[in-house]
């Protein structure tokens, strides 16, 4: 009976998949805002901790990619930051995402790039997960380490000087789940194991 209560949860456990996955790109959100308070997209909303905008170049006058990302900047400390949510309020998991830091002047200053880079994970249940980077000076794609799963928040800190930072193409997914054959599966394994038992109480 043992054996199979375990085979059926190692097979459920085989069966768990992440669902869809989406790719928040800001594409569907205004160009050239500025100084705005959170960013919808693909079902998802970024909220400032910093300034923030989408724009098609960083700063409007700094790198870009052709297409609308998220930047975040500071014009007097040494963190930028935002913070992406599910839209919905469920818990998401995150991927991998394209981000940019890179020196520059414009408007008679020169904006430093960032030193490094930190994301931060908030799982449905309380714990913490974070993974830090170093810097980007042309977009580049970053890949998540798997614990950045079953997450209700994830906060972008970029850290340096008056830096600014951009981010794009942020391909996240549902939180793992069993798949619904999984789940049948392992009520069949169970099942199996209650038959088990009685048959011996019987022969006993």
């Amino acid at each position: 009976m043992r054996n199979i209560v375990l085979a059926s949860l190692l097979l459920a456990g085989v069966g768990a998949i992440e669902a869809r996955a989406v790719t928040v790109d800001f594409n569907d959100s205004a160009d050239d805002s500025y100084f705005i308070p959170s960013a919808a997209s693909g079902g998802f909303t970024a909220t400032a901790g910093s300034p923030m905008g989408t724009t098609s170049s960083i700063d409007h006058a700094g790198p870009s990619n052709g297409t609308v990302h998220l930047d975040s900047w500071t014009n007097d400390g040494s963190t930028s930051t935002w913070t992406l949510t599910r839209s919905d309020g469920a818990a998401f998991s995150l991927q991998r995402f394209d981000y940019l830091s890179a020196a520059y002047a414009a408007y008679g200053y020169y904006y430093p790039a960032a030193t490094s880079f930190s994301v931060t994970g908030m799982t449905a249940t309380g714990g913490v997960v974070f993974q830090d980077f170093g810097p980007a000076a042309s977009f580049t794609t970053l890949t998540l380490d798997p614990g950045f799963d079953n997450l209700q928040s994830a906060a972008f800190s970029a850290f340096g000087d008056r830096n600014r930072a951009a981010y794009d193409t942020i391909v996240v997914g549902d939180a793992i789940v069993p798949e619904p054959a999984s789940l049948a599966l392992l009520g069949v394994g169970l099942a199996g194991a209650g038959l088990a038992l009685q048959r011996r109480q019987a022969r006993a």
